[in-house]
């Protein structure tokens, strides 16, 4: 657990450090603010994180298989955030489908980690319809 939550401190430090100095090199002002609680995110950065919340649900199926469910919880709990993010870009019903995909994935992450979920085609099924909303959205 302390590895994934390393890791997602990491990743998004360098996200923010890429942010700021991309902001300060480019010098331009921004015609809308961010309004509270809003990470505004340009598509060139964003681009390479495309693949990320599905390493997170690759190690999350490896350590559902490996009976560790608290890391496997943590790395669902990391993969929805991105999924989270995706639903902020999206409109209409793809980013009503990515929130419910969102909130299926906090939901089978509190259960993983209580041991309640019995089989890891409950994880491939809320991963596989994750990936088919997020890639409507990023490949429309």
């Amino acid at each position: 657990m302390r590895k994934s939550l390393l890791t997602c401190c990491i990743v998004i430090v360098a996200a923010l450090a890429t942010i700021t100095s991309y902001a300060e090199s480019t010098n331009q002002k921004q015609s809308t603010k961010a309004r509270g609680g809003v990470v505004i995110i340009e598509e060139d950065i964003w681009v390479p994180l495309l693949d990320e919340p599905f390493d997170q649900f690759h190690q999350a199926h490896e350590n559902f298989f490996k009976r560790n469910y608290r890391a496997a919880a943590a790395e669902l709990r990391e993969g929805a955030v991105f999924v989270k993010a995706e639903a902020g870009r999206a409109a209409g019903d793809t980013k009503h489908a990515l929130e419910a995909s969102a909130q299926e994935l906090d939901k089978l992450a509190a259960d993983t980690e209580k041991g309640a979920v019995e089989s890891v085609r409950d994880l491939d099924n809320a991963f596989a319809r994750a990936d088919m909303r997020w890639r409507s959205n990023i490949m429309p």
